[in-house]
């Protein structure tokens, strides 16, 4: 048997993802920058040392609203969706640890990484691209159709170089 060819052989895309859980602290009127970043530093020691529950600190302390209420949950993730400071710190942790505080743009987190997976994200992309080409078509059709308005409410007067009307064109 001698294979000749193969059907449908598009390569699988391949996705690393990352489920963490933090716990953001920002400076505010009550509690200024260095308030902020002790107060990291002491969930972070409640953490590692007293074995205080990452989630249960989440709730009480981060200042993300959008995680706060999950305990810190970032859910299931692909590269390059967190901030560059914070990618770079979760890539480093192994499942189950605890990052020491940090900074970022958005004030001090403290990281803890659950678990990684690798996900097979082909039909994710097939869906991406098909939704491009069709938002692609519609963009093309709705410049046609403009054109073509624009077109017929344009009014375009022919004068010669004496500055008489030009006569029409049969």
């Amino acid at each position: 048997i001698k294979v000749s060819g193969i059907r449908g052989g598009e390569p699988r895309k391949m996705v690393n993802e990352t489920k963490s859980r933090h716990i953001l602290l920002t400076a505010n009127a009550i509690r200024d920058e260095e308030a902020t970043q002790v107060q990291a530093r002491e969930l972070y020691e409640r953490i590692t040392q007293q074995d205080a529950e990452f989630e249960k600190l989440a709730k009480e302390f981060s200042d993300d609203t959008g995680s706060k209420a999950s305990g810190g949950d970032l859910g299931w993730q692909p590269p390059g969706v967190f901030a560059p400071e914070f990618q770079i710190r979760i890539d480093q942790l192994r499942p189950g640890e605890v990052s020491p505080p940090f900074r970022t743009q958005f004030g001090w987190h403290i990281a803890r990484v659950e678990d990684r997976r690798t996900r097979d994200a082909t039909n994710d992309a097939k869906r991406a691209a098909a939704r491009q080409a069709i938002a692609q078509r519609r963009i093309a059709e709705d410049y046609d159709v403009w054109l073509r308005r624009i077109r017929d409410e344009a009014y375009v007067e022919y004068r010669l170089a004496d500055g008489s009307l030009a006569p029409a064109e049969s």
